[in-house]
């Protein structure tokens, strides 16, 4: 369904994650507004927008603009959002039972399969430092379960945002979201 998951808008609109800590990530690095825009390539207006969004609008930062802003602060795009980590977790919980609920039939049996894989995936990888093929190939799992439920999951959205920061480890975070994804399973 989906060629290349960066490129498609992210579920924020259908989430709690709807705050960002764009002013307080650009005040820690001593840029203004009018530099933070010209790294990322949009008005200065546009960023006066974006760091007045609340939960209670319905604003949404394109995520190519997100992906921007994460490799510039050097932070995964769990840390853009003004959210508690149990937000994070709970989402990820959340789009496991999308998906369980809505993924089509015929899927279902391969979806299985995947998860069974990245479940002994993330036993292998746990917190230790992960070969370049043991990322791939949670990455690949990952895009494989957004294809088969045919569902973006914002857990493939932070691990990629990870893979960018060029770590090679998985940070407790990210794990434990994988974790409670598979969780629900």
């Amino acid at each position: 369904m989906y060629d290349n998951i960066e490129d498609k808008k992210s579920r924020e609109e259908y989430t709690m994650l709807s705050k960002y800590r764009i002013k307080e990530l650009r005040n820690n690095a001593n840029i203004s507004q009018d530099k933070l825009s010209e790294i990322i390539g949009v008005s200065r207006t546009q960023i006066i927008r974006w760091e007045k969004i609340t939960k209670d609008n319905d604003a949404v930062i394109d995520s190519l603009y997100k992906n921007r802003m994460c490799r510039y602060f050097r932070v995964p795009l769990r840390k853009l959002y003004n959210c508690e980590y149990q937000e994070i977790v709970d989402i990820a919980k959340k789009d496991a039972i999308h998906i369980m609920k809505n993924a089509p039939k015929e899927n279902r049996c391969d979806l299985t399969n995947v998860i069974n894989s990245l479940s002994e995936l993330m036993t292998q990888a746990s917190n230790t430092e992960c070969t370049k093929d043991t990322l791939d190939s949670i990455e690949d799992k990952l895009y494989e379960i957004v294809k088969l439920g045919k569902y973006d999951i914002f857990v493939l959205f932070d691990f990629l945002s990870e893979r960018k920061l060029q770590k090679k480890t998985l940070s407790s975070e990210i794990t434990e979201e994988i974790k409670a994804f598979l969780s629900c399973f």
